[in-house]
């Protein structure tokens, strides 16, 4: 009798060993104090013809994401627009996983995308779509009147 139970021993050891090889690490959520500062696009990858696009030397693309909520756009330092937003974390089409979405309020038109990476000095926003791009940025260090 003990010989019949050895392989179902042995396939429920396998079997756990398995589960457990297949968990899931707990997703850090983002530090909303880690995304407020000033960002400059650097590059974009991805989209439709895929590749990697350095950003145009002649038109300087900023975010400015606030403590209070607020991220404000700017063109060649000329700010386009402002809006509230937020973080919310849910699943991403592209990765099946939990992610860190922005959403904006108005004017600003929500565009699906979530924070893929986000260091000190580096934010890299994700178009949640098979042929989205990534949107590069760099944090600008903070400067003081004519050192820019």
């Amino acid at each position: 009798m003990y010989q019949s139970f050895r392989p179902l021993v042995a396939a429920a050891l396998v079997s756990l060993s398995a589960l457990s090889a297949c968990q899931k690490t707990p997703i850090e959520p983002v530090a909303p104090a880690t995304l407020v500062a000033r960002w400059e696009l650097t590059q974009t990858t991805g989209g439709i013809g895929g590749g990697t696009q350095p950003a145009n030397p002649q038109q300087l693309v900023e975010v400015v994401f606030s403590a209070s909520g607020q991220a404000q756009f700017l063109l060649n330092g000329v700010p386009t627009a402002t809006a509230s937003y937020s973080l919310v974390t849910a699943p991403a089409q592209t990765t099946g996983h939990p992610e860190t979405f922005i959403e904006y309020g108005a004017p600003v038109p929500s565009t699906h995308q979530f924070i893929a990476e986000l260091t000190a000095t580096t934010l890299v926003l994700r178009d949640d779509n098979p042929d989205g791009q990534d949107l590069h940025y760099r944090r600008e260090q903070p400067f003081f009147c004519g050192t820019r």
